[in-house]
């Protein structure tokens, strides 16, 4: 069973729904003793690896690419992923630190290019976290790249055609 998060104040309604935290199976107290224990275990074990999994889902029929940075590296080249995912439920990636910018799109044949809807996009890892891709995310007010890694050039749109002027067409009657 997956709960959705509910938004912090001042957290825009485009983010809503987009983490998705795992909740316990069942309403008894072992369930949540359980669900407890998976979530202290994962999380002991992300400290003392120090690798982090991230898990990201697509319900959309798009195939979308995300470009992964630890946002916490120190240094002018942060270590920097890449993660193409069609349609799935969901995917696992490592990464080193506990919090990531995620900049992601929707590839759109049609154009070319993506239809980038997180830039820069911080995510902090927590247990039993899925970072979710939805059709919601898709907005006329998206930015067209020419790919997903921060700074890539933004692609103008092409004007949307205007249909042909018809003449206009008088007919007078004569008696």
């Amino acid at each position: 069973s997956v709960a959705t998060a509910s938004p912090r104040p001042g957290t825009s309604i485009g983010s809503m729904a987009t983490l998705q935290r795992a909740a316990p199976t069942g309403d008894s107290a072992w369930d949540f003793v359980r669900h407890f224990a998976n979530v202290a275990y994962e999380s002991a074990g992300a400290f003392l690896s120090g690798t982090y999994v991230y898990t990201f889902s697509n319900s959309t029929e798009h195939a979308v690419k995300l470009h992964l940075v630890d946002a916490r590296a120190v240094g002018s080249q942060p270590a920097a992923y890449f993660l193409a995912m069609p349609k799935s439920r969901s995917v696992e990636v490592p990464m080193p630190s506990d919090m990531v910018r995620v900049t992601a799109g929707f590839f759109r044949p049609e154009l070319e290019d993506y239809e980038v809807f997180w830039e820069g996009r911080p995510f902090a890892w927590e247990a039993g976290c899925t970072i979710s891709v939805a059709p919601r995310h898709s907005s006329p007010s998206n930015a067209i790249r020419s790919d997903v890694f921060p700074g890539a050039p933004a692609v103008e749109r092409a004007p949307k055609a205007q249909p042909a002027a018809r003449p206009l067409r008088l007919f007078l009657e004569t008696g």
